[in-house]
């Protein structure tokens, strides 16, 4: 795994630049060409729409070919493991490299870490097209990462360039931007974000869509099997600030007792307790199978993540009902491998699954 460490090392001193200093930045940084998704948009709604960017980070856990297909930038993200450090993407081939350094007993603290303002802002940069007005940026929830603080000073510092040169040329349209706390992890976002693509390829305007994001969040759920307790209690302690008592760990070890934990509005709990992994990865598909039959989705779209082989889930018959139930109902459904992110967080083998819902109440 190589080493990056100066891309999330700070080099940026000053939101605000000179009109000469944003002219050179943007010279020096040319962007890259703009989503072909959104060329193709541009004749069937409005241009101040198709010309909206709308971005998130790797923990989004959804399946690259997806998000390519939907414009849907990604910025990677720091992953700290024994010392060495990775860009995480969405190839998955990192995530790999870490299932397999816990399956040969690794155990040195891991970190995953949003990039700083500076190296978030040149990433954005490069997709901005010529057209481009309007970015919505999608974070992990603010009380879990800094992806949000760091996201505010990107945005802000990339808009204030922009504008500038935008004057300059005498294009005064501004340049917005909105950043998006989603309150979830995981999947969650992921589930905002296909919210997010579908309400700008209805023509909704960005502001528009900020709005109903913020509101819509409150219903996206998550459902989570882990594996190793080990993991969560961590997590417990270093990002939800409520330590699990050690003995409780080592019991629910030694009894091989796996909570389902439900992820939703910025809160996590413990809804149930099953003995065993394949009870409590049955336990969360059945569960969000009763959601499908209900027709109780807020939105036909249902994220999956699984830290293993997807193979590992593809096989297993609840699965392939739900699959199927999905399919015949016209309900998107995604299974891809779970972040490094979500890996660090709740451990190999552990399955997420993601869903909006406002009847869903995790009983």
């Amino acid at each position: 795994m190589a080493q990056h460490s100066s891309v999330y090392d700070e080099g940026y001193d000053s939101l605000d630049v000179s009109t000469r200093a944003a002219m050179a930045y943007v010279q020096q940084h040319r962007p890259r060409s703009e989503p072909a998704r959104l060329a193709e948009l541009a004749p069937k709604i409005p241009p101040e729409v198709a010309r909206t960017l709308i971005v998130a980070d790797t923990a989004c856990d959804l399946p690259q070919a997806w998000l390519d297909q939907h414009s849907v930038s990604i910025l990677p993200r720091s992953v700290r493991v024994e010392g060495r450090e990775f860009l995480e993407t969405r190839a998955n081939t990192n995530v790999v490299k870490l299932l397999d350094h816990f399956a040969r007993g690794g155990e040195a603290p891991s970190q995953s870490l949003p990039l700083a303002a500076a190296a978030m802002r040149n990433e954005m940069h490069q997709w901005l097209g010529v057209n481009t007005d309007s970015v919505l940026l999608l974070c992990l929830s603010a009380r879990r990462s800094r992806m949000y603080v760091n996201a505010l000073a990107a945005t802000q510092s990339l808009v204030l360039i922009h504008n500038k040169v935008r004057r300059l040329a005498g294009n005064r349209a501004p340049l917005t931007a909105w950043v998006i706390d989603s309150a979830n992890a995981l999947g969650g976002v992921g589930v905002l974000l296909s919210h997010a693509v579908r309400l700008r390829e209805s023509g909704m305007m960005p502001a528009n869509i900020a709005v109903t994001l913020n509101t819509f969040r409150n219903s996206v759920h998550t459902l989570v099997a882990p594996h190793d307790m080990a993991f969560v209690a961590r997590s417990a302690r270093s990002i939800e600030h409520r330590p699990i008592a050690g003995w409780k760990v080592s019991l629910a070890t030694l009894l091989d007792f796996k909570p389902i934990l439900h992820f939703n509005a910025d809160r996590v709990a413990a809804i149930a307790r099953v003995r065993g992994q394949l009870r409590a990865v049955e336990d969360v598909l059945t569960r969000l199978m009763h959601v499908v039959e209900a027709g109780a989705l807020a939105t036909p779209f249902i994220a999956l993540s699984y830290a293993g082989k997807l193979e590992d889930i593809e096989s297993l018959q609840s699965y392939k009902v739900l699959r199927a139930w999905c399919n015949r109902h016209q309900i998107a459904m995604s299974l891809t491998m779970m972040s490094a992110t979500g890996v660090l967080m709740l451990g190999p083998r552990a399955l997420a699954a993601s869903f909006a819902s406002q009847q869903f109440r995790g009983e």
